[in-house]
Order: C-alpha cells, then structure tokens, then sequence
C-alpha cells in the first residue's frame, strides 16, 4: 500500500525525492526466504524425481529392432534396479539393465536404447524406474 501511495502522490517526482520508500525488514526477510525454498525445492525435486518417458522412437517395431526411449530422470543406468518394464494386461516382462547386456546398449539420464524383446504382436505399456522411482508408462506396440 505504501508503493501505490508513494507512486499515485508523484512524491518520487519532487525535487530531493528521488528514492522509493522504505521496505519494512521483516519483509524483506520474508521475501528472500520464499524465493530461496522455491529454489532450494526446485534443486531438490530434480534430483529425487521420477523417470518421465517423452517419446518412443519409433513408436511401434517389431521384436529384435533397437528402440529409443527419450526423456528425463532415468539416472545413468549404473544404479541397481534400472530395469525398463515392458508390460500388456498385467504381464510384466522386465529388461534390467546390466553394462553387459546386449539388449540395452545404451542408457543415460535423457536416453534409454533397448532391443524389443521377443513378445507376440500387440500393444504394450513401456515403463522406467531408476532411482528407486518408477515413472509413468508411455504405450508402445510390437510388430
């Protein structure tokens, strides 16, 4: 209230009045408080987040193509139980990964490439967890 009074009076405009008003100090304190918790949970939530699947290229393929799972959390693939999870109607079928498995030869936090597993024809539910957290499924279908 104090800056709209300031502000419509004009009284920044007179001569030897060329400052604005004094802030209070607690609210000052206030004010960078909230702006660092904001901050501080904006750094801590990314961290801890769970694996988020953007895209599935391509979005269908036959089994013993390479696939590319793009998105964001899925750690360095070193932790674990980084395993993707391919699943239709309850049926999971989990492809851990391990440095040494040939069906995923490449996983970084922002790109998972996997080779589909040999699954009849139809339409699955790709999932990621990594970081003990399992993200939301992206579908994907088998050719």
């Amino acid at each position: 209230m104090t800056v709209v009074s300031f502000v419509s009076t004009k009284t920044y405009a007179q001569p030897g009045q060329g400052a604005l008003p004094d802030v209070d100090g607690a609210l000052l304190v206030l004010m960078g408080a909230a702006q660092g918790a904001y901050i501080g949970g904006k750094l801590v939530s990314s961290e801890a987040a769970a694996p988020k699947i953007e895209h599935i290229l391509p979005s269908e393929a036959p089994a013993g193509e390479t696939v590319s799972v793009l998105g964001n959390f899925f750690g360095e693939g070193m932790e674990g139980d980084s395993i993707i999870f391919v699943n239709q109607a309850g049926m999971e079928h989990p492809v851990p990964y391990d440095p040494n498995n040939p069906n995923i030869p490449e996983w970084t936090d922002t790109r998972i490439k996997f080779i589909v597993p040999a699954l009849p024809q139809g339409t699955y539910n790709v999932r990621v967890r990594s970081n003990s957290q399992t993200g939301e499924s992206r579908e994907f279908r088998i050719t």
